[in-house]
């Protein structure tokens, strides 16, 4: 099994040695390189890796200038997948983001596990926003992205009403069991209706359901 290539670009040496001690510790992980700036990275190093790294990259505060940094990292090392390590990032700015590339968002405070399990999903190529982000801008989320493009991607899945209606309420934060009993229906019942949805969306896990429906509005 492949190693998954990781880069930390943080400005702060404790946490940039804290996460370089937490991933060299990992056997299925390699630590490329940490920066403290993105200006240090080697343009040109992608084309001698055997696979695309990951980036974990601290912005602070994100607005044009945080945009730009996504845009140069991803300039020198087009086919890397970038995380955004921050405090709190606000809904716009994890649109914005998302537009330019990045794969990923982990918070500060986010134990190692889920500092790993990040970096491990975005490799394999999922989009990961954590937990308690997608709890806060679910709604937010959804009410903003209302073109007709993203209407269609519900359209094409072939979904239900029913179906709809679930996964509105997934994005909502609900269990299984809640849902259940807001439609007076059965936890079997809602259990299958989310596999069933899944497979029409060619998705594995219930977040994931979650985590688009975060992207794309559905009516």
């Amino acid at each position: 099994m492949k190693k998954i290539p990781v880069m930390v670009v943080e400005d702060n040496w404790l946490l940039r040695e804290s996460i370089k001690d937490m991933i060299e510790q990992e056997k299925d992980f390699k630590l490329l390189a940490t920066y403290e700036h993105i200006e240090e990275i080697q343009p040109g190093l992608s084309g001698a890796l055997s696979a695309a790294p990951v980036i974990l990259l601290e912005l602070g505060n994100c607005n044009e200038k945080g945009l730009e940094a996504v845009k140069t990292v991803k300039a020198v090392v087009p086919e890397s997948k970038i995380v955004i390590m921050n405090l709190l990032p606000k809904q716009e700015d994890i649109l914005q983001l998302v537009s330019c590339g990045v794969e990923g968002f982990i918070l500060k405070d986010a134990a190692s596990e889920e500092f790993l399990t990040t970096v491990k999903t975005v490799f394999e190529g999922e989009k990961v926003l954590p937990q308690r982000l997608t709890n806060m801008l679910f709604s937010q989320i959804i009410e903003h992205n209302n073109s007709s493009e993203m209407s269609s991607f519900w359209e094409s899945a072939n979904l239900s009403s029913r179906e709809r209606q679930i996964i509105r309420l997934v994005a909502d934060g609900l269990t299984n069991k809640e849902i259940a009993q807001q439609l007076n229906l059965s936890s079997y019942t809602i259990k299958s209706h989310v596999h069933n949805i899944l497979k029409k969306l060619d998705l594995r896990k219930r977040m994931q359901i979650a985590r688009i429906a975060a992207l794309q509005e559905i009516k």
